[in-house]
């Protein structure tokens, strides 16, 4: 309340990792996890050059001219979260100028949302489901407003990581949402103990349904639970009626 400058849009928050495409040199430069190399690199990698050539040739271009770099979300198969996905994508979630700072502000909002713009005349020109533009639920002119759909979004459990505030100041935070909250106190505190330790840590359990979670797992061979995620836990109870 004392942070925010109205009006606010209110973005979906998907559940993936994030990744920067720049380009230096007359080269495209793929970034993540605060590196340019690793596996997270090569999966965003892999995921952008499946795209059309021509469109990433237009990408390349668009950040050329423009001296900016992409942020993406990106979602793969291979490094999964709490929320399921059926399928690999890249969320575009900002244009953001190649310079050390934008006068304090976490992005320049006109300015990305004008490159957003002409990117998203681009993308109609391909046929491709790989790529989109993240969703702007809403807009919110006041705090009451926004408290209002915060109260909303506690008092649910649907299947999502929350959303991103962005201000008209260009500062953006966070919220996460029950559903995302409970399930990955499920994965940190007591699936992944389990798989390091051998021993299900029922002191993590915070109510009676992390306590029937835990059971579960007990339920299971410890050789399969070694090899789970917590996705593919979530599928093993969904199947037996346990969610």
């Amino acid at each position: 309340a004392n942070t925010l400058s109205f009006p606010v849009e209110i973005r979906t928050k998907e559940n993936g990792y994030l990744a920067i495409l720049g380009v230096i040199n007359e080269e495209l430069v793929f970034a993540s996890k605060s590196t340019t190399e690793g596996i997270h690199v090569d999966l965003f990698k892999k995921l952008f050059h499946r795209l059309p050539e021509n469109l990433q040739a237009k990408i390349k271009d668009l950040l050329a001219r423009n001296n900016c770099s992409m942020i993406f979300e990106v979602i793969s198969q291979e490094d999964t979260h709490i929320i399921k996905y059926d399928q690999d994508h890249l969320y575009v979630l900002d244009m953001i100028q190649n310079t050390l700072d934008v006068n304090g502000k976490h992005i320049d909002v006109p300015f990305s949302r004008e490159k957003l713009a002409e990117l998203y005349t681009i993308l109609q020109k391909y046929d491709t489901d790989l790529i989109s533009i993240v969703k702007t639920v809403q807009q919110v002119s006041t705090m009451d407003e926004l408290q209002a759909i915060i109260n909303e979004e506690l008092n649910s459990f649907h299947e999502s990581e929350g959303f991103v505030l962005v201000d008209s100041n260009g500062f953006m935070t966070k919220f996460k949402g029950p559903y995302y909250n409970t399930w990955k106190h499920r994965r940190n505190r007591i699936l992944e103990p389990y798989q390091k330790f051998g021993k299900i840590p029922y002191g993590n359990c915070k109510n009676e349904d992390d306590t029937k979670f835990a059971d579960f797992l007990g339920s299971l061979d410890y050789d399969v639970v070694c090899k789970s995620t917590i996705l593919d836990i979530k599928d093993m109870m969904e199947n037996q009626g346990l969610l």
